[in-house]
This record gives C-alpha cells, sequence and structure tokens, in this order.
C-alpha cells in the first residue's frame, strides 16, 4: 500500500510541474508571415529537358488518352546519390 501511495505522490509532482504548451499566447496564435502555399524539398538530382527530334517515336510512346503536344519534350534525369558529389 505505501509503494501505491508513493507512485501517485510522484505523479501527483510530476504532473504538476507540467505545463500546457497552449497556457502561452505566443505558441497559440499563428506566426505574422505571410501563409506558404508552396514548399519545395531538396532533391538530389539533375535533370533538363530536350526537345524531341524524332516526332514520330514520340507519338508511338505517348498514351492515346493525351493530345500531342505543341511542343514535344523529353525529360533526362541523373540521381546525384552515391556518385561522389
Amino acid at each position: 500500500m505505501m509503494k501505491f501511495a508513493k507512485i501517485i505522490l510522484f505523479f501527483v509532482l510530476i504532473f504538476s510541474f507540467c505545463g500546457c504548451a497552449t497556457e502561452s499566447e505566443e505558441v497559440v496564435k499563428r506566426p505574422n508571415i505571410p501563409l506558404v502555399r508552396l514548399i519545395f524539398f531538396e532533391n538530389e538530382q539533375i535533370f533538363t529537358y530536350f526537345e524531341v527530334a524524332n516526332i514520330q517515336e514520340y507519338q508511338k510512346l505517348v498514351p492515346s488518352i493525351f493530345s500531342m503536344p505543341e511542343r514535344p519534350l523529353c525529360r533526362v534525369e541523373k540521381g546525384l546519390r552515391g556518385s561522389g558529389f
């Protein structure tokens, strides 16, 4: 019984010193900065776009549900992870 009372006393003392983070007005209020709509993450890649040279081959590769773009481009990318950069 005494051990149980010590445990209860311990928790009462611990929780009396713990405060809720929302007590402070600073934490509750939103920062006075413009809302950021897009967040960009770092990307360890290099990529570039090239104009397609063989349009007939490009048309074969594009699924029929897509229309042919005015300026067909091809994306080429290389990941840098583990390449010594």
